[in-house]
């Protein structure tokens, strides 16, 4: 739950098939092969005179001394054993519904300014943001369609080539708290005009996540005010939060690049042009 504090307030391999291993494809041919196989059968055949079942005897005779042919499929001497495939686990609705809420943008994982004149209390859980990217925001678009691409960040990119300049973002871990002084791990979007007064944080005040260092954002009238507030002050508003803690936070509870920003394809990129142009 936010802390929302009014301005008002006291606080597996395949086997191909290979040749016979009898096949010869050198010079003669095939029809020299089967000339040389009927002289050789002529010169084994029994003299006139024996029995048909004395040939017989014979003929059976010579088979059994041929060579066996091949098949023509070479095996290999001994097949592989399977290769066990593990499975994922079945995942219920409920289990889609939490993955798709983690990882889709402005999800209930960031901490978002939405109350106007309301303070939003956090601390930073990192000196260093998690990622930067830049994003279209088209305003003219008309309402109750999506405003907000991310740009592909290529000279080709559809928007910027149609003359729309992207936004700078920068996303950082922080710890939000809620009036009661209890916190939770999201991270924070910082626009442009955020990010300015973040990098005017005199020396002294850095690290962003020294153990003193805890901070508030608002907006009025859609601008953005970030301070931080002062070590005298802080017992107002009765929270702590150690460089330990935040490491350990930052840790087991923190939000990577691909949680937070995602791409959008050249295809959705060249629809938000088709629609700004219609």
């Amino acid at each position: 739950m936010a802390r929302q504090i009014q301005r008002h307030r006291t606080a597996p391999p395949d086997v191909e098939a290979g040749e016979p291993e009898d096949y010869d494809d050198g010079p003669g041919g095939a029809d020299d092969q089967r000339g040389s196989r009927r002289r050789s059968a002529a010169r084994s055949e029994p003299a006139r005179g024996t029995s048909g079942r004395a040939r017989r005897r014979q003929d059976d005779e010579d088979l059994d001394e041929r060579p066996a042919r091949s098949s023509g499929r070479k095996r290999p001497s001994s097949a592989p054993e399977k290769e066990t495939v593990r499975r994922a686990p079945r995942r219920s609705r409920e289990d889609y519904s939490q993955l798709k809420a983690k990882h889709s943008y402005n999800s209930k994982d960031e901490m978002r300014i939405t109350e106007e004149d309301t303070d939003y209390l956090f601390a930073f859980l990192d000196d260093a943001p998690i990622d930067m990217f830049y994003q279209h925001f088209i305003m003219e678009l008309p309402k109750g369609v999506r405003k907000s691409y991310t740009c592909s960040e290529t000279q080709d990119c559809p928007l910027c080539e149609y003359g729309d300049t992207p936004r700078l973002l920068v996303a950082y871990n922080v710890a939000e708290f809620d009036d009661d002084g209890e916190y939770e791990v999201k991270y924070f979007i910082a626009t442009p005009s955020v990010q300015k007064q973040i990098d005017k944080l005199p020396e002294k005040r850095l690290p962003l996540n020294a153990e003193d260092n805890f901070f508030i954002v608002s907006k009025s009238e859609k601008k953005y005010t970030f301070e931080r507030i002062a070590s005298d002050d802080l017992e107002d508003y009765d929270v702590e939060l150690s460089e330990e803690e935040r490491s350990e936070l930052l840790e087991s509870d923190g939000f990577a690049s691909e949680d937070v920003f995602k791409p959008d394809s050249r295809a959705t990129l060249r629809e938000a042009v088709r629609q700004l142009k219609d």
